[in-house]
């Protein structure tokens, strides 16, 4: 069935029957699960300097241990390259079983993303572990050797956004919510659910977003606002230009923010996953 002009967020949890004439792959996402499925660490517990218990289960070790002062060392078990490679592989393979089509580009991020330039409240992803399972360096080798792509400037979740914007041929393969931000097919590898979402569902996502901000990547979104706050006020606006209105006056009205509009176009910029190549937010953009 057509989805053209649909305003429906559509979900199936079973396995996709619609078939796609290309699959962007979110490969960050992909990269970092695939290697961290390849190692394991060990916990070897300490009470008073004696071994005591050894497990790489960290929940059962809490709910032993929960009250004891304890000490640890953790050590790793890491599988070969290979045990990452053919996983890999063999997910790539389903995806094309899955959507009928071998076209699957496998993008990651570059280098030169623009909005570490752009924030300036809070480094971008400045809480995020810089450390990478053993097998990333090796895989994401193996990876851009066999077809995947480097996207420069950017992060690959714009390059999915503005090459699935508002078609229905394509679809993004991820479990980042922000793309919820952009009207397109996703599936969601975390959930195995394929859904459509509407152009109106795509602002409303975006506009909660830029009230509520996003902890992981350390954007701070509008201070005293939350997830309640966007559900009461947004709830029955139906389009861009009424959401960016209402939020604009949030931030406008809130007296701690010296420089609203400054402040507005930061947080926006920075969640604002792009429709088209080299686009950047601004006031009026829809």
């Amino acid at each position: 069935h057509s989805l053209v002009g649909s305003e429906m967020c559509i979900r199936d949890r079973s396995h996709p029957k619609k078939k796609f004439t290309k699959v962007y792959v979110d490969g960050d996402l992909l990269l970092y699960e695939v290697s961290s499925a390849t190692q394991k660490n060990v916990y070897d517990i300490y009470i008073d300097g004696t071994l005591a218990y050894t497990s790489s289960d960290k929940r059962k070790i809490n709910e032993m241990f929960k009250g004891i002062d304890y000490g640890f060392e953790r050590w790793v078990i890491t599988q070969p390259i290979m045990a990452a490679i053919d996983t890999y592989k063999k997910i790539l393979k389903g995806y094309e079983a899955m959507f009928g089509t071998r076209r699957i580009e496998v993008v990651l991020t570059g280098t030169g993303n623009f909005r570490e330039k752009i924030a300036v409240s809070r480094e971008y992803k400045g809480t995020r572990s810089k450390e990478k399972p053993n097998n990333f360096y090796k895989l994401r080798e193996y990876m851009i050797k066999h077809g995947a792509i480097e996207v420069d400037g950017e992060e690959a979740d714009d390059y999915l956004s503005y090459n699935t914007y508002m078609k229905y041929d394509t679809v993004a393969v991820t479990s980042d919510k922000d793309a919820l931000n952009t009207p397109s097919y996703i599936y969601n590898t975390r959930k195995e659910e394929l859904i459509y979402v509407s152009k109106e569902d795509a602002d409303k996502n975006f506009w909660t977003q830029v009230i509520t901000g996003d902890s992981v990547d350390c954007i701070p979104g509008l201070p005293a606002h939350g997830k309640v706050w966007a559900e009461e006020n947004l709830e029955g606006l139906t389009t861009y230009e009424e959401l960016e209105r209402k939020v604009g006056l949030a931030y406008a009205c809130h007296p701690a923010i010296d420089d609203p509009e400054a402040y507005l176009t930061e947080q926006a910029t920075l969640l604002w996953m792009r429709r088209k190549p080299e686009e950047e937010w601004h006031i009026g953009l829809n």
